[in-house]
């Protein structure tokens, strides 16, 4: 590993050792391995980093799309949320939506979406103003006990097809 360290970064050994305790080496050392070193000195890039999840994304994503519909469906149904689904508040949440849709940090950190739609729906002005407590905190709640990540993330970004007219 040492030789390989060597290399990527150009140095000696002396040069080595002097920064062996410095971030970069315990970087290289704890995130890659020796063939990966190699394999980047060799051919510009490590392919098992280079791989394209973006099929597995999109197919989980396709998936999330065809399901969303019918699981928010069935959640209005239960006796719990009857209540909420004879008034709810689709412009606000769609002007919700509508806030962070086109967010860059919405398609960077997909993994928070969730923590993104609620944040944003609890702060939002016009569902403060319109909306009584009762109906904003089980919208929260929906979201927050029947809604994945994933969930809100094509919620976001598909909004017409999951919550048409």
């Amino acid at each position: 590993m040492k030789n390989s360290i060597k290399k990527i970064l150009d140095i000696s050994d002396k040069t080595y050792y002097n920064w062996k305790d410095r971030p970069i080496i315990t970087l290289l050392e704890k995130y890659f391995t020796e063939s990966d070193l190699e394999e980047f000195l060799q051919t510009n890039s490590i392919s098992r980093l280079e791989s394209d999840n973006t099929d597995m994304e999109y197919m989980l994503i396709e998936y999330a799309r065809f399901n969303l519909k019918l699981k928010l469906d069935l959640i209005l149904l239960k006796p719990l949320w009857i209540d909420i689904s004879k008034k709810f508040p689709r412009k606000i949440f769609l002007d919700v939506i509508g806030e962070i849709r086109n967010s860059p940090k919405i398609d960077i950190q997909k993994y928070k979406s969730k923590e993104y739609l609620l944040e944003k729906f609890e702060t939002h002005k016009p569902a403060l103003e319109k909306l009584n407590k009762r109906n904003k905190e089980l919208v929260i709640r929906l979201i927050e006990e029947n809604l994945s990540n994933l969930d809100c993330y094509v919620l976001i970004k598909y909004p017409e097809e999951i919550l048409p007219e």
